[in-house]
């Protein structure tokens, strides 16, 4: 199982649950980084230091697979799929590959010669999975994948990993949690602008780092922390009453799916597939990406409604439960692994 890097972040992290699921299962599987090199680190092999021009990775990637001869190759988001592929072309007794759709196609593709690219890669894939239907929809119309050849599976969550909590008294500032990568994508600004407009109504924590990290460090509010990457994420959301996740794009937010099996409602963006774990009105509220004013909105009537917050924390749990099983999700990546080894 490839991943970008060794870095905690979405993909890699889901990566080692889905890598361990494998093993109780008795599947001989490896997590392997194409980079490796973080101080918060997931446990895999790790191919070449970060940094590495990727002719080098490929190489080092080839070598490996030379060497293991498995029986199939799953490149966990897009950053790996080149690597997956190219690193099998001309092997004898090739392994097939899988690839990992995590995000929308539309939102990274560069031009028509970048569409060419990745229609090709994704062409030498044996199967590609989704995470969810939004990204099966964006491989069909944008890259031209036909339906037969995508599964969807969203990422699982182990419920019972995560504590729900009362959360904050009414008479506290509301506790907003942003959890992810401090970069343009993500948009963290749009987080910190919102909690300098609540001002004392509302504490915010950054958790994450990025690009971004310095510059939302030096200009944030004094309601506003920037805390860095989390050893556990357990924790945070135990102290958080909302998550707040203004993303400009996703595939499937894997943290909006762990905190709900916290108990933690999310007020996101509308894009990608976070309709399909955050129920607007329900289990939490879907605004338009980059409107600070329907993020304000939303956080004012959770802060002056804690009742309501608790309603949809317990909406949100019983969502995680009932559809974003972690064993179930591993048992759906077993089916399309056991079929493309056949």
């Amino acid at each position: 199982m490839l991943v970008t890097s060794d870095a905690r972040r979405g993909a890699e992290v889901f990566g080692r649950r889905l890598v361990d699921g494998l093993l109780r299962r008795g599947w001989d599987a490896q997590l392997v980084s194409l980079t490796g090199g973080a101080e918060e680190a997931v446990e895999g092999v790790k191919l070449a230091p970060r940094g590495t021009p990727w002719p080098l990775v490929i190489r080092s990637l080839r070598r490996y697979l030379l060497r293991r001869r498995p029986q199939v190759v799953f490149a966990n988001g897009g950053a790996t799929l080149r690597q997956g592929v190219l690193a099998t072309v001309g092997m004898r007794a090739a392994p097939p590959v899988v690839y990992g759709s995590i995000g929308e196609p539309s939102y990274w593709l560069r031009g028509g010669l970048h569409r060419w690219v990745q229609r090709l890669l994704i062409g030498r894939c044996a199967h590609v999975t989704a995470v969810s239907e939004a990204t099966r929809r964006g491989l069909m119309e944008v890259l031209g994948v036909t339906s037969d050849r995508i599964t969807v599976i969203h990422p699982g969550v182990d419920a019972e990993a995560f504590t729900p909590t009362a959360g904050s008294d009414p008479g506290e500032p509301l506790r907003v949690l942003f959890a992810g990568s401090l970069s343009a994508e993500k948009d963290p600004a749009v987080a910190v602008e919102a909690a300098r407009r609540m001002g004392g109504k509302v504490v915010l924590r950054l958790v994450g780092d990025g690009p971004l990290r310095s510059e939302l460090e030096s200009g944030a509010p004094d309601n506003v922390e920037v805390v860095g990457p989390a050893d556990d994420m357990g924790v945070e959301y135990e102290w958080a009453d909302v998550l707040l996740l203004p993303s400009r794009t996703e595939g499937l937010p894997g943290v909006a799916v762990e905190a709900a099996a916290a108990g933690v409602p999310t007020i996101a963006s509308r894009v990608g597939g976070t309709d399909e774990i955050v129920a607007d009105g329900a289990s939490g509220f879907l605004v338009a990406a980059g409107d600070v004013d329907a993020f304000v909105d939303r956080l004012e009537v959770m802060a002056a409604d804690r009742d309501l917050v608790r309603r949809f924390g317990e909406e949100a749990r019983r969502r995680a439960v009932s559809d974003f099983a972690l064993e179930a999700s591993i048992d759906a990546f077993a089916q399309v692994f056991a079929e493309v080894a056949r």
